[in-house]
């Protein structure tokens, strides 16, 4: 049986990144590697929310597409989520590395339709 108390943590942190990462944006801050870790963050955060409600598989994975996958199958309109998570995989490992410092984000756009962030890379 799921503990409502574990499912609503996982939210909680979650909200917390979503919104740390989105207050740095708002702001007009342009530390956008370790805004989008955060979104990240936060992206993986709500999908092992709903893994974890859902009594699915868990895995302890950082990689929001296997995590979206899992997700998928108990609900496959999540899916359609794929591309931004394609977009923010790179950011927990790359901002692990060397190869941080390589990567250049000229600007984040908002699209607010659906609650999500575009990047010009």
């Amino acid at each position: 049986m799921v503990d409502p108390k574990v499912v609503y943590e996982w939210l909680n942190k979650a909200d917390e990144d979503f919104n740390f990462a989105d207050a740095n944006l708002s702001e007009g801050n342009n530390f956008y590697a370790q805004i989008c870790f955060h979104f990240h963050q936060a992206a993986e955060k709500y999908l092992k929310a709903f893994i974890i409600a859902y009594d699915l598989e868990f895995e302890k994975i950082h990689n929001l597409i296997n995590l979206l996958k899992i997700c998928g199958k108990q609900e496959s309109s999540l899916l359609s989520l794929l591309e931004e998570c394609e977009l923010l995989n790179p950011f927990y490992s790359v901002s692990l590395s060397q190869e941080c410092r390589l990567t250049q984000i000229t600007r984040i756009t908002p699209n607010l339709s659906r609650g999500l962030f575009l990047l010009d890379i």
